[in-house]
């Protein structure tokens, strides 16, 4: 039809030179030699961050992009608005295009909220008679009526992100480009944001949104494709997309593990980890709910004095983000001079605060004993499942507990 629109990808590949400090001559080798450098027998590499992508989106769909950092998510997004050319390949693309990311790039500092309202809406292609028309209202859904003739510089970054996402959301486009911009802001000015967000969607004839918030893909798009690398590893139904990516992360997390085991690193025989667990303490259970106080338990035995020592525990998200990472240190737990005994250490973490989806988590050991040896000692591969429904995470709370059992 005459109205509809729609993307076009062809062989695209979006290619980055990498360039090397080249030794040429002689003398450069002898004195590359002399100090023990490395001679680089290269002057550059390429890096494939988008690689032979070929992808339609016709009018109507809203397609999800999900894939591990570094996948290709936010390039393949800024080759779509023409924030970055292509090295190889074409995109056709028919419809007016909105792109909602790297909030507040083309701002500069020392110019003034109202002038770098001309200055961003200039660079989303805005002419100065729309931003003109525009401009009260950016100002007013901002609500930084005070502050709109001073310089961003002494903007909050939630004041920053609030006028970003004012100019960028002030039409209404065909097609709408996201990428995770509402991730950081004032918390009173979301909700009105969001509101916002649902009408563009519903105006939207074709939405491409990434995002690492495999329930929001799951929530507003019927088609997702999986990358990696600049590769398009699988496209289809949504569902099928993220139950294919959670295996394919599952996949690469055993594999870096395997490789992770035969590092040379000196693993102690003279820690002994005892017992561990995961539990809800509001009912001893293992059932765990959003808003729940949750124990993380674990008891070892040090068969050696240690000068210092660290207790690590990282918890990780269902795609392997690492989404906490606690240390005794970061905490104002300083421990030294630990003498032999068992220990017992016990992790609270106060209404915990993440969404729905099964988890991993793992503690590192790692101490150093009075030689200046350090030793480690891990435990790895543990699992918990936060049950009911919750699609969003908020600030962690939590305390720690360090009990020499035989003092």
């Amino acid at each position: 039809m005459k109205n509809e629109c729609f993307i076009k990808i062809e062989n695209l590949s979006l290619v980055y030179e990498l360039y090397y400090d080249k030794t040429n001559t002689l003398k450069e080798y002898f004195a590359n030699l002399f100090k023990k450098r490395n001679y680089i027998d290269k002057s550059k590499d390429k890096l494939y961050a988008l690689n032979n992508i070929s992808l339609t989106i016709n009018h109507g769909e809203r397609l999800g992009i999900i894939g591990l950092n570094g996948a290709g998510k936010s390039t393949l997004l800024k080759v779509l608005s023409g924030i970055l050319k292509p090295t190889y390949g074409k995109v056709y693309i028919k419809g007016s295009v909105q792109p909602l990311i790297e909030v507040g790039a083309g701002f500069n500092p020392e110019f003034s909220g109202r002038e770098n309202i001309y200055l961003n809406g200039a660079m989303l292609g805005f002419t100065k008679k729309e931003i003109f028309e525009k401009e009260k209202d950016i100002i007013e859904f901002s609500e930084l009526q005070d502050f709109i003739d001073v310089p961003i510089k002494y903007y909050s970054t939630g004041m920053v992100v609030r006028l970003a996402f004012s100019i960028a959301t002030i039409i209404k486009p065909e097609i709408l480009l996201l990428d995770e911009m509402l991730s950081a802001g004032d918390l009173s000015f979301i909700s009105k944001a969001r509101q916002r967000m649902d009408e563009i969607l519903r105006h939207a004839k074709i939405l491409v949104i990434a995002s690492h918030d495999l329930g929001l893909i799951d929530s507003l798009a019927s088609r997702t494709i999986v990358l990696d690398h600049g590769v398009i590893l699988f496209d289809g139904n949504t569902q099928d997309a993220i139950a294919f990516f959670k295996d394919y992360v599952e996949k690469k997390v055993h594999e870096k593990r395997d490789v992770d085991e035969k590092k040379d690193f000196e693993e102690s025989p003279f820690i002994d980890v005892q017992n561990f667990h995961c539990r809800n303490i509001l009912n001893s259970s293992i059932n765990i709910y959003p808003d729940d106080d949750v124990e993380f338990y674990l008891k070892f035995k040090l068969n050696e004095e240690f000068q210092e020592f660290f207790i690590n525990l990282v918890i990780q998200d269902p795609t392997s983000n690492n989404v906490v990472h606690f240390r005794n240190d970061y905490s104002g737990i300083i421990l030294k001079n630990l003498t032999k005994g068992v220990y017992e250490v016990t992790i609270i973490i106060k209404r915990i605060p993440f969404k729905s989806g099964i988890y991993s988590y793992y503690y590192r050991l790692f101490g150093k004993r009075h030689d200046d040896r350090l030793m480690t000692k891990d435990v790895a591969n543990l699992k918990f499942e936060i049950q009911g429904e919750k699609h969003h995470s908020d600030l962690i709370k939590h305390e720690w507990k360090i009990i020499n059992l035989e003092n």
